[in-house]
This record gives structure tokens, C-alpha cells and sequence, in this order.
């Protein structure tokens, strides 16, 4: 039972890894477009408004500003359609509760007060509940094997 408890865990612990990345990528593609949105937003807002600066791009640049306006309007669509989908907090919060899996299997593992039969017992019941979320996770993000398999890839050849 215990090497599959250990076998579990780094399976959870690999998952939750996983999907903060994934969120910590979102979250930050979505701040990117949000600065990228003012920025070109102010730019617009100035060239219209202020003579001196609409009087400088002439009607050729005025254009071209709401151009660049209008595409990345089109990109935050796109962004936003996107990560609205699965939002980064959602991500998050999967793999917090994935990686939960890891620690309650670890403190089990490491008690050793607890009788065995009683281990045994926590030990299958969280196993359980491991198994039906990894399954859960797998069957809604099919990337997150690929992704786990380019991490490991990544660790074996920095390691030599």
C-alpha cells in the first residue's frame, strides 16, 4: 500500500505543479492585456483629444491609432473568450485542492501512532478520493499529461 500511496502522491503533487503554472500563465496574459489595453486606450483618448498631438499624427496617423485600436480590441476578445473559459482562479483552485491529495497522504505516511489497520483504512479512502480527481482532471484537461511529460523531459535534460 505504501508504494502506491508514494505513487499517488508525486501523481497529485505533478498535477497540482501542473495547473498553478497553467494559472500563473493566464493570469499573467490577462494583466498583459490589460496594460496593453490602457496604454493603446490613453493613446487613442490623447490623439483625439489634445490639438497638438492630433495636429502632429496628421489624419494618416489618426488612422493608424485606430487601427492598432481596433486589433487589439479584437485580441482582448480573443483573450478574454479564452482565459473566460477556464479563468486562472479556477486553475488555482484546482491545484490546491489536487496538491491537498499530496499532504494527506505524506502526514498519514509519516504517523506513526496511527495502528496500521487504521492507516490502511485513511490511506485507501484518500486514495480514492485522489484517484476520481486526478481521473477528473485528466478527463477535462487532456494537455496536462502532455505538459507534465514536457516538464520531465525539461528536468532530465538539465540534469545531464
Amino acid at each position: 500500500m505504501r508504494p502506491y500511496a508514494m505513487e499517488i502522491a508525486a501523481t497529485t503533487l505533478r498535477i497540482g505543479h501542473v495547473l498553478a503554472q497553467r494559472a500563473e500563465r493566464l493570469d499573467r496574459t490577462r494583466t498583459i492585456t490589460q496594460v496593453a489595453m490602457t496604454v493603446i486606450g490613453l493613446a487613442a483618448l490623447i490623439s483625439a483629444n489634445v490639438p497638438a498631438v492630433s495636429g502632429l499624427l496628421g489624419s494618416s496617423g489618426d488612422k493608424i491609432i485606430a487601427v492598432i485600436a481596433a486589433a487589439s480590441l479584437l485580441l482582448a476578445s480573443a483573450v478574454t473568450f479564452v482565459i473566460g473559459r477556464n479563468p486562472p482562479e479556477r486553475f488555482k483552485d484546482y491545484s490546491r485542492y489536487v496538491l491537498g491529495y499530496d499532504s494527506r497522504i505524506s502526514e498519514l505516511l509519516a504517523d506513526d501512532a496511527l495502528p496500521k489497520t487504521v492507516l490502511n483504512a485513511r490511506l485507501t479512502e484518500v486514495i480514492r478520493l485522489a484517484n476520481k480527481n486526478i481521473e477528473d482532471v485528466r478527463s477535462r484537461w487532456a494537455w496536462v499529461e502532455a505538459e507534465i511529460k514536457t516538464t520531465q523531459n525539461k528536468r532530465m535534460e538539465s540534469n545531464g
